[in-house]
């Protein structure tokens, strides 16, 4: 389900399958790799589903990285049609920054998306 490449203050999470509250567990093992990063990118490529489990988990993610003074970002880079219109319909497509590629999550130097 996750591959990890932590890069300095950076860490890129690979995601695969369908993430539900089935997989909720070990997804927030794996979000919890991301605690002391400044940008957390979330590589969407490879997950067919989101449920409202994960999509609070990955809130709660923004706000642990936002929390406190902090100015932590959360990128969701290359989420499929169908997990992009999921961010959009819950309007949390203005609360994470979405990217079209890993690449360009990657490479971005875009300030966090304000609440």
């Amino acid at each position: 389900m996750v591959d990890n490449a932590r890069q300095s203050t950076t860490v890129t999470i690979a995601l695969k399958g369908d993430l539900s509250v089935q997989t909720l567990a070990e997804l927030r093992e794996s979000l919890a790799q991301a605690d002391g990063c400044d940008v957390v990118i979330l590589d969407l490529r490879e997950v067919d589903y989101v449920d409202s489990t994960t999509l609070t988990a990955f809130v709660r993610l923004r706000g642990r990285l936002g929390g406190g003074g902090r100015t932590g970002v959360v990128r969701i880079a290359a989420p499929t049609s169908s997990v992009r219109r999921i961010f959009e319909i819950c309007h949390l497509d203005k609360l994470f920054q979405l990217y079209d590629t890993l690449e360009e999550a990657t490479l971005s130097g875009d300030p966090p998306a304000a609440l």
